[in-house]
């Protein structure tokens, strides 16, 4: 017969399924692997201008939080080395009772995450550090320090100082074995406490000394006087505490004449091991005594007389006073030229075990122990990874020597001086310096030359002095040093360029001498430092005084130089001409620099800025790039920056011309609309013929071609210039001399001609429209488009030839070593001309298969077929030829002239560097350019303005995380000015980034930390936009390709697409794409770079081999910085970096940003043996499995046994 269940039994029933059927529904919740606890001070960096080192590397990860900082140089600082802590930042305690100036400790009392830390680091800086072979260790704990703490590179061994607290006085004392209690503050006591001392995993014991290295250390980095570890004393038996040998016990003299064991030494620590620990054989010191100790090896630092057994004295303690001995333990050890001397006095000193004073009371003396320290050199036995953690306040540790191993060395340009960063007798290394400055201890190597009078001989003035002491100081493998090398220039001063001589000269000129110095690092062996340094001289006529070209191997007369005339207190000033782009050119011009006469010195000053423009830059960005009118000469200046420099003074809002509001300041006098205070005598204009002769304003034909200033000061002048309302280039005319004849007097033209230029150069580049941007590697689907737009630079009064005076014009772009140029179809190089049409600037295509040609003037400097001489004539409509003509009136009957058809611009040059970067680079015919672009002005109505390059590309898997390597750079190269001088150029950058994966696969179930290898894994990024039902419907039917992740509530399903990269850690999987990442058994784990911004899911697809796999996927986010957290988060206000997924993120306020200073998120995951359990700290489903199946379990027992009992009724 059937029976029901019970009450209880239904129960059981529905709570088994209630569990049963959660456990199948609850879904796995991704969850956020926390990025692991990292810190790494990186390389330094040296500023040789404030003499200052920071660490602004230093990168921190992870959320943990840490309480303490303690950061101290770990050998005896010789240079004065010290650090400069900031005080700006919240939250960290400087704690100027536990440090000293060679220690620094920091506590942190709500605790910071390493991030922050880091960010600290970064602000502290290090003086004196440049020459020195100083290391800097940094320890960063849980907990708050409160002892003073050191760590000695020479040791490896950590010490502490303890004060006696006179708040303590009253303290309990310390019991020995025997349980004797010794009285708190006496040698005992502290010999006692300190083997009860743990740190770091490593055992205390009194510190005990056997080096001068030691010796000094512990008493600079201290600065206080306390009990050391040695004693007279009779001892008893010895014994070891995890591996530090002690003695158990000890008898103090019972009086002044009880000599006790009859020696001294060492009553713990490793040298207890060494002769029972003895260091000096005697109760009192002598001269005989130190010497015999000093011949056996045994350390001694006695104070002069000492020890003395004065009043019983049986303990040892540092002194702050006294020189020491004579002889032996301080003389040759710590003499007065020894780097460990210290004029003050400091050595030891033996008394009495309770000659001591608590810390602060009135009872300190220079004597009195106030302490004692404590030394840590071996690791406490027996005790496991964690317990070793759990010992130690500190859980990170890092010792960084930051200047050894890289030679370097600095020369300014124009230097005859090359400074390398080191001393001879005992080489150290600094980094590299990017500003003169004095760089402390240096060698340096001079070029030296002197100015000669002709005698017709070899020049044999040049000498190197200190190419001996660098070979000593670098080795002479690694060092090489040029012959001297001779250069012939234009004119004084000059030291780069020229004509390089087969050897010395012997001609009158001007030259200069160079030699180089190439050293080779012996630890870095891929990193070789130059430097070269340069001395002008000349070799002169001694009767000559007059211009400077005549010292050009020609000995001219006075008479046959008329157009150089020498400078007087009466005749300082020239003519100016300002040759128009067009005849209806408006002018303005201002003085912004100028160069007087100085009557006591009879001679000119240096040129310099008027007060007005000085005052300007003193508050803007050029106060160091433009400080005096030579940081813009002798190309010391890029051209851009110098174009630059000139539209923010004169043109832009915010100058001297134009206020931030756009109103006029009226600082500088417009010299064309009113001169006063008078800079020149008069101003007219300058009319020339249909032939191009000067002629009256009132002639037939005349054209207005000029503006010329009679007799105007010395100085330079700025030139704004206007074509009805558009305003070109500013003009720039420096109206000085430059130069000084052999005797020293300064030699000028009597004119000077600047020409109006018709277009500045001008270039801009954009990756996605953008200055920079974010990429994944690999991604030929979404390429990265590159745009540059570039306007070429023109002179109308340039002679159009390919050879001779020839105006040479290119483009170029550099495209870095991680990108590779996609090409075919719509991805091609496109070159397209801009012009403007009803105000909208718009692009026509030029075909690379049909480039446009055009018929211009060509000019030779010999007859060819065709060709007719150069005459005055007006020879055509595409060119101003009366305006070259006019102005080169010097190449009539020289030169010849024909039209010729050729092309704008020669075929791209498309080609790979050594270094793997791609050039693309397009030559432009300047003559062709502008017989082109007359033509479409004339027959199309189209005037081109400018170019645009656009081409694509795509990072491949040499690309870089964490840098801003990934570069692209566009450069337009130019002739400097219209004189057919040196080539110059302008650019313009853009940067990609990209970021990484790391996965550290750790075993889970072990009782230390192990590393896995095997584990398989698959990477999903989320398809973001809207889907349509059809693709939804394809992405949920590929699960190879896809990871749909179900909405929770109302929430609507999001979906991940499979990653696929081809960047050497991704390997191929089953479908032969590169899409699986392979575990491996150590603690860096993979790295796959390559990734964009975006929100990822991290799925292992198979275990290592006898571990579950996870219970939960990962997810992750990469997210990109907003424009106000790249200001305030990254050094450089870059993408180089980016945000992690933060629960107390604002978007509002950039200061709750998480910012991964990595630039790779970094996922450490578990996997367990047996059950399954959760790798990240979720706990997804198997708690209620768990729990289910032991509910199930009972009850089935339950049921069982009932039937058992009814089946027995």
């Amino acid at each position: 017969m059937a029976k029901g269940k019970t009450f209880k039994q239904r129960f059981l029933s529905l709570l088994v399924t209630i569990l049963m059927v959660a456990a199948m529904v609850v879904p796995s919740v991704p969850t956020y692997a926390a990025v692991a606890d990292k810190i790494d001070v990186g390389q330094p960096s040296y500023d040789a201008v404030s003499g200052t080192m920071t660490y602004s590397n230093c990168l921190g990860t992870g959320a943990n939080l840490y309480k303490s900082i303690v950061i101290n140089f770990t050998s005896v600082r010789t240079n004065g080395e010290k650090a400069v802590l900031p005080t700006n930042m919240a939250g960290f305690t400087y704690e100027t009772k536990l440090s000293t100036d060679g220690t620094y400790v920091i506590n942190i009392p709500e605790g910071k995450n390493l991030v922050d830390i880091a960010a600290y680091i970064r602000k502290i800086k290090f003086l004196n550090c440049q020459n020195s072979s100083q290391k800097i260790n940094f320890s960063i704990g849980r907990d708050i320090v409160r002892y003073m703490t050191f760590y000695s590179e020479d040791t490896g061994h950590y010490y502490q100082f303890i004060k006696f607290d006179h708040k303590l006085g009253g303290a309990a004392g310390k019991a020995d074995g025997t349980g004797k209690t010794w009285q708190y503050g006496s040698w005992e006591y502290s010999y006692y406490t300190a083997l009860d001392m743990q740190y770091e995993g490593l055992q205390g014991y009194l510190v005990t000394v056997s080096s001068i290295q030691e010796d000094f250390f512990i008493y600079q980095t201290s600065n206080e006087i306390g009990w050391m570890g040695g004693t007279r004393m009779n001892h008893g038996a010895s014994d070891t505490k995890n591996g530090i040998p002690y003695y158990k016990t000890f008898t103090e003299p019972s009086g002044a004449s009880d000599n006790a064991i009859g020696y001294w030494y060492w009553s713990c620590g490793p040298d207890v091991n060494v002769n029972g620990g003895k260091f000096l054989n005697a109760v009192k010191g002598t001269d005989a005594l130190m010497r015999t100790a000093d011949s056996n090896g045994m350390y001694n630092n006695w104070n002069s007389g000492e020890p003395n057994n004065s009043n019983v004295e049986f303990a040892m303690t540092t002194l702050k006073i006294g020189t020491g001995w004579s002889t032996g333990a301080r003389s040759g050890k710590i003499n007065s030229s020894s780097p460990y001397y210290k004029a003050s006095g400091y050595s030891w000193n033996d008394i009495s075990s309770t000659n001591m004073a608590q810390y602060g009371s009135s009872s300190v003396t220079d004597y009195t122990s106030t302490g004692f320290f404590v030394e840590y050199g071996d690791a406490v036995t027996g005790l496991t990874e964690a317990g070793q953690k759990a010992k130690t306040n500190f859980e990170f540790k890092t010792t960084t020597q930051p200047l050894s191993h890289i030679w370097n060395l600095y020369s300014p340009a124009g230097s005859d001086t090359i400074k390398m960063f080191c001393s001879a007798a005992d080489p150290k290394c600094s980094y590299f310096a990017t500003n003169e400055s004095t760089l402390g201890v240096t060698i340096d190597m001079n070029i030296k030359t002197a100015d000669v009078p002709y005698d017709g001989k070899v020049y044999n003035s040049a000498t190197i002095d200190g190419d001996i002491a660098i070979k000593s100081a670098a080795g002479a493998a690694n060092t090489t040093i040029s012959p001297i090398k001779y250069f012939k220039v234009d004119g004084a001063g000059i030291y780069s360029g020229g004509q390089q001589l087969a050897g010395p000269p012997t001609d009158i000129g001007y030259y200069y001498a160079e030699v180089d110095v190439s050293v080779k690092n012996t630890k870095l062996a891929s990193n070789t430092v130059t430097a070269k340094a340069v001395s002008t001289f000349k070799i002169y006529d001694p009767d000559a005084d007059y211009a400077v070209d005549s010292l050009n191997n020609k000995q001219y007369s006075k008479e046959e130089v008329p157009y150089q005339r020498k400078v007087t207190s009466s005749t300082a000033y020239s003519d100016l001409q300002v040759v128009l782009a067009t005849s209806s050119d408006t002018l303005s011009m201002y003085k912004i620099a100028e160069m007087p006469w100085n009557d006591s010195e009879n001679t000119l000053n240096k040129i310099a800025w008027v007060p007005e423009v000085q005052e300007w830059i003193s508050t803007s960005g050029y106060s160091k790039s433009a400080a005096t009118p030579y940081d813009l000469a002798n190309g010391k200046a890029s051209s851009s920056t110098i174009s630059a420099f000139y539209k923010d003074m004169l043109q832009n809002k915010g100058g001297v011309i134009v206020d931030s509001e756009g109103n006029a300041t009226g600082l500088l006098q417009d010299l064309v609309v009113n001169n006063s205070p008078s800079q020149y005598n008069s101003m007219a204009d300058v009319y020339v013929d249909a032939e191009g002769a000067e002629v009256a304003s009132s002639a037939d034909g005349a054209t207005r071609y000029a503006v010329k200033f009679d007799n105007i000061n010395y100085g330079i002048y700025a030139i704004l210039a206007k074509a009805g309302s558009s305003s070109y280039a500013v003009t720039v005319a420096a109206v000085y001399p430059q130069q000084s004849g052999p005797q020293g007097n300064f030699f000028v033209q009597d004119m000077f001609t600047v020409y109006i230029k018709e277009v500045e150069p001008t270039i801009d580049k954009y990756i996605n429209d953008a200055k920079e941007d974010i990429a994944e590697i690999n991604n030929t689907d979404d390429p990265i488009e590159f745009r540059i737009d570039f306007q070429l630079p023109e002179y109308k009064d340039r002679l159009t030839s390919g050879e001779g005076s020839g105006y040479q014009l290119y483009f170029e772009d550099i495209m870095a070593n991680g990108f590779t140029l996609l090409e075919g179809g719509d991805h091609d190089l496109k070159l397209y001309y801009l012009y403007e049409d009803e105000g909208e600037m718009k692009p026509e295509l030029i075909t690379q298969n049909g480039i446009p040609t055009s018929s211009p003037y060509k000019f030779t400097a010999s007859p060819v077929s065709g060709s007719n001489g150069l005459t005055m004539d007006k020879a055509g409509d595409q060119i101003d030829y009366t305006n070259i003509i006019t102005k080169n009136s010097d190449l009539v009957g020289n030169y010849y002239n024909r039209r010729e058809n050729v092309r704008i611009f020669n075929d791209f040059i498309v080609e790979n560097q050594e270094d793997g970067s791609l050039k693309i680079r397009i030559d432009f015919d300047e003559p062709a350019l502008r017989a082109w672009k007359y033509n479409l002005k004339t027959t199309e109505q189209r005037e081109p303005l400018g170019f645009r390059l656009v081409y694509y590309a795509y990072l491949d898997a040499d690309a870089k995380i964490n840098t801003n390597a990934n570069s692209n750079i566009a450069y337009v190269y130019y002739e400097k000015d219209s004189s057919g001088g040196s080539m110059t150029e302008m650019h313009d950058a853009v940067y990609a980034y990209t970021y990484g994966l790391n996965i550290i696969k750790i075993d889970g179930s072990a009782s230390e930390r192990a590393y896995l290898a095997g584990a398989q894994f698959k990477l999903y990024k989320e398809v973001l936009g809207n889907l349509s039902p059809e693709e939804i419907e394809v992405i949920e039917a590929d699960h190879e390709n896809y990871y749909v992740l179900p909405g929770e509530g109302d929430a609507s399903d999001r979906y991940f697409k499979k990653v696929v990269m081809d960047n050497g850690v991704f390997t191929q999987g089953s479908t032969g794409e590169f899409d699986t990442l392979v575990s491996v058994g150590n603690d860096k784990g993979i790295t796959a770079h390559g990734l964009a911004d975006g929100k990822y899911i991290l799925v292992e697809t198979k275990a290592p081999s006898g571990y579950n796999e996870l219970a939960e996927d990962i997810y992750f986010e990469i997210n990109r910085l907003t424009e106000d957290e790249e200001q305030l988060k990254t050094t450089d206000k870059s993408l180089v970096w980016f945000r992690e997924m933060s629960d107390d993120y604002d978007a509002t306020n950039p200061e709750t940003a998480v910012i991964n200073q990595n630039a790779c998120i970094s996922i450490d995951v578990y996997n367990y043996q047996g059950l399954t359990l959760p790798s990240t700290g979720g706990i997804g489903i198997l708690l209620f499995v768990i729990i289910g199946t032991v509910l199930m379990g009972t009850v089935i027992l339950i049921m069982l046994n009932r039937r058992r009992m009814e089946d027995n009724f």
